[in-house]
């Protein structure tokens, strides 16, 4: 089983992928979305930016503004409605904390994969 993280972010790159992995007969199984407010996104990368962990698009509330806007307008609306329209996604409540969202992602996963 394979995994892609943020990826695909545009509908194009969504129909590519499927393209590909049918090739090689293969294809997206399973779409998972956290489902999150804006504010508690806002503040989650703010905190990350304090950290080791911290990405360079963590370090700018105007680049963490810009992403989840496009995440809104683009890729949520697109990517995800190009797999929901598949019956493909999974939502998952993100605003837990950490360990209560890996372990739903970790159940979620855990499924998929026992089928």
């Amino acid at each position: 089983m394979d995994m892609f993280k943020g990826f695909p972010r545009s509908l194009v790159q969504a129909y590519i992928l499927d393209g590909l992995l049918k090739k090689i007969d293969s294809k997206v199984n399973v779409a998972i979305e956290l489902d999150t407010s804006t504010l508690t996104s806002i503040k989650r990368l703010s905190e990350r930016s304090k950290t080791e962990k911290a990405r360079p698009y963590d370090l700018s509330t105007d680049v963490i503004i810009h992403r989840l806007e496009e995440w809104e307008g683009t890729i949520k609306k697109d990517v995800s409605s190009f797999y929901a329209n598949q019956n493909k996604v999974i939502h998952i409540d993100g605003s837990g904390e950490d360990d209560d969202v890996f372990t739903e992602i970790d159940k979620a996963v855990s499924k998929l994969i026992k089928r």
